[in-house]
């Protein structure tokens, strides 16, 4: 076996690192114009006020080198206040605004370079969403057929921005496949779950559920595996929270458990950057500021490391062994 020499490796790895930093100063600045935005007064009180939090977690993980989760947790408030400054856009457009959003939809480039698999999973996923609200909207009317059009251009304006990121390629990738028969046993699972429940089941966490696995079932469908794989991932991540009871595991080797599935995620040069995303997940609520996680808090590390990340190493085991991406990923 050749080696590589020790100073190649030291450029390579600078290299690394100056990637995450940039990718790191596009995601804070992009909090700080978030966070300029709520001086809108159109947005309602109690969406400000998650956001403020949304933010605050945000820097705190970018904080601790931790850039997927903080893109993770701040993008539901980028599109959310992006959708209000959206609305007398869409408005001014009148009845065009309909082909204007579609020419926008249609005109997005999905050329990513060589980018890390959970790039291609937000972006996708917000890309299907916007076509969902354009879709919707052909059948709203007035200020309905406005909110849904502002959501579907706030949508994409995300996944632009994230296309944009500045990530390092990986070095080995997986050969993604279909992700029909985890989602076929998923759906089956949370099927059978909802009908033992009865009048005892929570609407809104199946609804929820169910949601996410149609929205996995489509990017499946649509060849988005990253995508899909993520929303797959969140889907397990939601039935479990449905399923699992109080735990009774200790504190200290649950996050033993949590730093050796981080290191584990980060290392080498195989893009496990969706996993890396849920281990950043499990990390952050098994070790929050406040010393001691929550319940809910201990209930989402649990549900990671015992229900998601098994998924996700399953799911793996069909992949077969990571390759290096062929030139057609290049621009």
């Amino acid at each position: 076996m050749k080696f590589l020499p020790p100073i190649l490796c030291l450029i390579i790895l600078a290299s690394a690192v100056v990637a995450q930093d940039a990718a790191t100063k596009q995601i804070s600045s992009a909090l700080t114009d978030l966070e300029s935005q709520l001086t809108n007064q159109s947005i309602p009180t109690d969406l400000k006020s998650q956001c403020i939090q949304d933010i605050a977690a945000a820097r705190a993980s970018l904080k601790l080198r931790r850039a997927l989760l903080a893109l993770y947790t701040s993008r539901r408030c980028q599109i959310e206040v992006a959708t209000f400054a959206a609305k007398p856009v869409i408005a001014g457009l009148g009845d065009a605004a309909i082909a204007s959003e579609k020419q926008r939809l249609d005109s997005v480039s999905a050329n990513t370079k060589r980018a890390p698999a959970f790039i291609l999973a937000f972006a996708d996923a917000a890309h299907l969403e916007a076509e969902h609200y354009h879709q919707n909207s052909r059948a709203a009317e007035g200020g309905n057929a406005v909110d849904l059009l502002a959501k579907a251009r706030a949508t994409l304006d995300f996944e632009n921005f994230v296309r944009e990121l500045r990530f390092a390629g990986p070095k080995l990738i997986f050969e993604w496949k279909s992700l029909e028969p985890e989602l076929t046993k998923l759906g089956s699972s949370a099927m059978r779950t909802y009908k033992a429940a009865g009048a005892n089941a929570d609407q809104a966490e199946f609804t929820r559920l169910k949601e996410s696995i149609e929205s996995a079932a489509e990017l499946n469908h649509e060849s988005k595996f990253e995508a899909a794989l993520l929303k797959y991932l969140e889907s397990e991540f939601y039935f479990g929270m449905i399923v699992t009871g109080a735990e009774n595991e200790d504190l200290q080797h649950l996050r033993e458990r949590s730093g050796e599935l981080a290191k584990l995620m980060s290392s080498g040069n195989t893009d496990n950057s969706i996993g890396l995303l849920f281990s950043e997940i499990a990390a952050a609520n098994l070790n929050p500021a406040s010393g001691e996680p929550t319940t809910m808090q201990l209930k989402t590390g649990v549900v990671i490391l015992n229900r998601v990340m098994p998924g996700y190493f399953d799911y793996l085991k069909r992949m077969g062994p990571a390759v290096k991406p062929s030139k057609k990923s290049d621009p």
